[in-house]
């Protein structure tokens, strides 16, 4: 069974909202009006999470949120995002986010994430069996900076570097990682320079109801930029909305993630999780590329309460050319959410998912976490 549990359960405290950020009654999904001399909002979550490998886990949540003013261009809130989870096993996972724009000229984003905590490898491809399935705990540390310009409306482009140290502990001594056959099995340090390409039109950034946001990101790791391996990484990442209409919302995902050279295999592209994939323990499939898509309906219920209906498609394989349909996995599922604040509109989100693998071990999950999947 994968059980990813992330009860966040809590009713965000602001500081001061903003009265931009206040929805219009006469159109609930606009997010901006008229500026306000009081832009600052703090929100506050205490975390409690639970999974079969780290039993109870508990930590904080801060999220710092500044409302730049309409006059600037594009008048995107900066936010700072800090959290730390503690397990009773002593497994830690904590980060620091930030995205800053300046002037509406220049967007700067960062982040610093540290964690060791239990995971399972299966194997590399498309068509791993559950009985190749060993334990093993990852430490990782990874730095990501990036300075983008905005010479266009909703468009940001610019340099991007990613640091990472990972290390490996408490293997199956019996196990392919343990063998050292693997790249990366040894552990692995990374550091790599590229670009990044960003295009956002979303009218919200916790829960949009219309826009297109699109990432693309370019990375070369190299001996000569401090890496110890060399490879290279493209991730493209399609977001659209649509409203269909009151808060009935159905939202599309198209991700894809290219690596080639020596790859370690803690950055190679793994399906599953709780933002695709969900019914796919994390890391189920993985290999040097990964394609996904999936839609999601989103429509209320009553008071705080909505629902949701999703499904995603996806498949792992060594080469482009080489890629097997045969080997194509389907997730699908529901679930609830409750506004937790709503000026801002951030949901508490319960999902349960299955896939086409009949409801097996390690074939379908709980998900409960903080904002949408995408």
């Amino acid at each position: 069974m994968a059980l990813s549990c992330l009860i966040l359960a809590a009713v965000p405290v602001p500081v001061s909202a903003g009265a931009e950020l206040e929805p219009a009654k006469e159109n609930p999904i606009e997010m901006r009006g008229e500026a306000s001399e009081d832009r600052l909002g703090f929100v506050t979550l205490p975390i409690i999470a639970y999974t079969p490998e780290t039993t109870v886990m508990l930590g904080l949540n801060f999220m710092l949120v500044w409302n730049r003013p309409e006059s600037e261009r594009d008048a995107m809130p900066d936010l700072v995002n800090a959290f730390v989870v503690y397990s009773v096993l002593n497994q830690v996972i904590c980060g620091l986010n930030t995205v800053n724009y300046i002037s509406g000229l220049m967007m700067i984003k960062g982040g610093l994430f540290y964690q060791r905590f239990p995971s399972r490898f299966y194997g590399i491809g498309p068509a791993t069996s559950r009985e190749s399935r060993e334990d093993y705990t990852p430490v990782d540390l990874k730095l990501r900076l990036s300075a983008l310009l905005n010479p266009l409306h909703h468009l940001y482009m610019g340099p991007r570097y990613e640091f990472g140290i990972y290390e490996i502990r408490d293997m199956d001594l019996m196990g392919e990682l343990n063998k050292r056959n693997i790249v990366g099995s040894g552990g692995a340090q990374v550091s790599g320079f590229g670009f990044e390409i960003v295009y956002d039109t979303k009218d919200n950034f916790f829960f949009p109801f219309r826009g297109t946001e699109i990432q693309l990101i370019v990375m070369g790791y190299h001996r000569y930029t401090g890496s110890g391996k060399v490879f290279y990484r493209v991730e493209f990442d399609l977001r659209r909305y649509f409203r269909i209409f009151g808060r009935h919302v159905v939202a599309f995902q198209y991700f894809m993630q290219l690596t080639g050279g020596d790859v370690p295999f803690q950055l190679m592209p793994a399906m599953g999780g709780q933002y695709s994939m969900r019914g796919y323990y994390q890391g189920r499939y993985r290999d040097r590329n990964y394609f996904t898509l999936q839609g999601e309906y989103r429509y209320p219920l009553f008071w705080r309460f909505s629902g949701v209906l999703f499904c995603g498609v996806g498949v792992v394989s060594p080469t482009i050319p080489r890629t097997n349909f045969h080997y194509l996995r389907i997730a699908w599922g529901g679930g609830l959410r409750l506004t937790l604040h709503r000026e801002r509109m951030i949901n508490l989100r319960f999902d349960f998912a299955v896939n086409d693998l009949h409801m097996r071990e390690d074939d379908y999950g709980l998900y409960f976490s903080v904002m949408e999947a995408f």
